[in-house]
């Protein structure tokens, strides 16, 4: 009996599978391996590379899809036209994305199941250690690190927190600051949540995990997060999973209410005809983009990263930079991609699977890189998802 368990245990899928959940996981960069960030790159390739072999000599079934020529061409073409700042056709998140995309959406689906409990249960001791911080039971000492993109955060046992909250008004009265857990802001962390629970089906009967991306969505206070909960609420309406997410809200909000009308309610004020909490851009790019308005070359595009010229007041994370760089031409070629992936692979249209499609693509608005492996990891495995618990009850019913 051992045995068996033994060989089942260390099979070929969950070898492949875990290999390959640990490997994405990796390339979230956890701030807790942002020291040894030298050798996380390296390793989380490894693994990868490792998943791609087994798919190819011992399953033999590694093929070229059709969403992966659709990459291929968006490729091509954000990097050749206009004037492109640099052609890096083999950038470390693009390199990694399209020798993804070679795997089978069988084994990206199982990778997907083992990813949500890993991901899951550090994201779980994470909330522990941070709801203790804000609470004020436990006071570590805060490392100064600095994250792969350069910006500098104060940082504890396995949570990150962006250096300029410390000085932070709010958090230096209540101590309180929005959760970034091991990654680089809120709205990251927010966005994988919900979209893992979306992909999920809201079904937290079966995946007790989620309740943990829930609370993680609730205290990254990310508005894209809020708003897909609500999306998900409205098509998976019933008054159980309306108490379930309703209660910790209402913890939440009684706890605090300057704490949610500050980071919630005042963020949906309306200034200049704009959502005061709609700060993907910076002053340097709007103006930018109101040039660009109105002209021919928003069509094809000014050139790869040409948003970033001039830009001294912050970064762009915006679907307006995908446009300006690649113009209309390149964003349809881009949104192509994630469409073809919900064609090639889903056999199931129904409204399910229309709304996660919809759901990860608005997703662009406010990350215009959901083509990175982690995403991708989400999409396919949501859509996989929806096909097995499908077939699943299409079986019952014949039965």
């Amino acid at each position: 009996m051992k045995n068996k368990s033994s060989s089942k245990l260390f099979s070929v899928n969950n070898v492949q599978g875990f290999s390959l959940a640990f490997s994405i996981f990796l390339f979230l960069y956890p701030s807790f391996l942002w020291d040894s960030i030298v050798f996380v790159t390296p390793i989380a390739f490894g693994l990868l590379m490792f998943s791609i072999i087994i798919e190819a000599l011992i399953k033999k079934n590694l093929k070229i899809s059709i969403y992966l020529i659709f990459f291929l061409l968006y490729l091509i073409y954000s990097n050749t036209i206009g004037i492109p700042i640099s052609i890096d056709y083999f950038s470390t998140p693009t390199i990694i994305a399209v020798l993804f995309l070679f795997l089978s959406p069988n084994t990206i689906y199982n990778s997907f199941l083992v990813f949500v409990k890993i991901f899951g249960i550090v994201l779980g001791l994470s909330l522990v250690i941070y709801l203790l911080k804000v609470t004020g039971i436990y006071s570590p000492n805060l490392i100064s690190q600095i994250a792969p993109d350069g910006r500098v955060y104060q940082n504890y046992l396995l949570n990150a927190m962006w250096e300029g909250t410390i000085n932070n008004a709010f958090y230096m009265s209540s101590g309180f600051y929005r959760f970034h857990a091991f990654l680089n802001e809120p709205g990251f962390i927010g966005t994988l949540s919900s979209l893992i629970i979306f992909a999920l089906r809201f079904d937290f009967r079966k995946n007790k995990i989620l309740y943990i991306y829930l609370v993680a969505c609730l205290v990254s206070m990310s508005l894209a997060s809020y708003l897909v909960l609500f999306v998900g609420l409205m098509y998976f309406i019933s008054i159980r999973k309306i108490i379930l997410i309703s209660i910790p809200v209402l913890v939440l909000v009684m706890f605090n209410m300057e704490l949610f009308e500050r980071f919630i309610l005042s963020r949906l004020n309306v200034e200049n005809g704009n959502i005061s909490g709609d700060n993907r851009t910076s002053a340097a790019f709007d103006k930018k983009w109101e040039s660009l308005l109105g002209k021919s070359t928003i069509i094809i595009g000014v050139g790869k990263g040409q948003h970033i010229v001039g830009s001294v007041d912050g970064g762009v994370s915006s679907w307006k930079s995908l446009v300006y760089n690649s113009g209309i031409i390149g964003f349809i070629l881009y949104c192509l991609i994630f469409i073809s992936i919900y064609y090639s692979i889903n056999n199931n249209h129904n409204k399910y699977s229309i709304l996660f499609l919809l759901v990860f693509l608005l997703t662009i608005y406010h990350r215009p890189n959901i083509h990175n492996i982690y995403y991708l990891l989400i999409l396919i495995g949501g859509l996989m998802n929806n096909i097995v618990l499908s077939n699943k009850i299409k079986l019952k019913n014949e039965s």
